[in-house]
């Protein structure tokens, strides 16, 4: 019974973090086309879901390159435009989207201490990208817009040159600093 209890509940955090990562991503984004229908963005979602819990055992060891890492965010923003390409705004997922849902999902499974080692990015999003300042051109400030891998390189270096330690605890400090209650 204490076994069941506890995949219960890790079943329930699982998915409660892909929504929680699902509805940060899509909030401010216009990613839908006007034809898409709630049945549609449900299975859209639930992809979305079953993606980053594939993604998720990739990431545990923590031996993960960041080459690989920007590969699935890539493979994650070609998946779901392959299946999805009809409901989707102009037909595709945006790489600045999709890095929005893998980043943000693997920074909860991190600070859950599900995952051993921090993730090798963090969710680029309008506030991070906002601290980067002049370190990042104005074709990359919209994280929502960016659907160019060559934006996403400048956001990672942009970040390492103020950093001073790795990305993930940069952002979540970051985080903590300008949402204190």
């Amino acid at each position: 019974m204490q076994n069941d209890n506890a995949k219960l509940k890790n079943d329930f955090l699982e998915n409660v973090i892909a929504t929680n990562s699902i509805f940060a991503a899509f909030g401010r984004a216009n990613i839908y086309s006007p034809i898409a229908n709630k049945k549609d963005k449900e299975k859209l979602k639930h992809f979305i879901k079953a993606r980053l819990k594939k993604y998720l055992d990739e990431y545990d060891g923590g031996n993960i390159s960041e080459k690989e890492h920007i590969s699935n965010i890539q493979k994650l923003a070609d998946e779901t435009s392959t299946y999805f390409r009809d409901i989707l705004l102009d037909g595709r997922l945006r790489i600045g989207t999709a890095q929005k849902l893998l980043n943000l999902y693997l920074k909860y499974i991190w600070v859950l201490g599900w995952m051993k080692k921090p993730p090798p990015h963090c969710p680029f999003d309008s506030r991070v990208i906002g601290k980067l300042g002049k370190n990042v051109s104005i074709k990359c400030k919209k994280f929502t817009e960016t659907d160019d891998e060559n934006c996403y390189y400048e956001w990672v270096n942009a970040v390492r040159n103020i950093a001073g330690e790795k990305i993930a605890e940069w952002e979540l400090r970051f985080f903590n600093e300008t949402n204190r209650v």
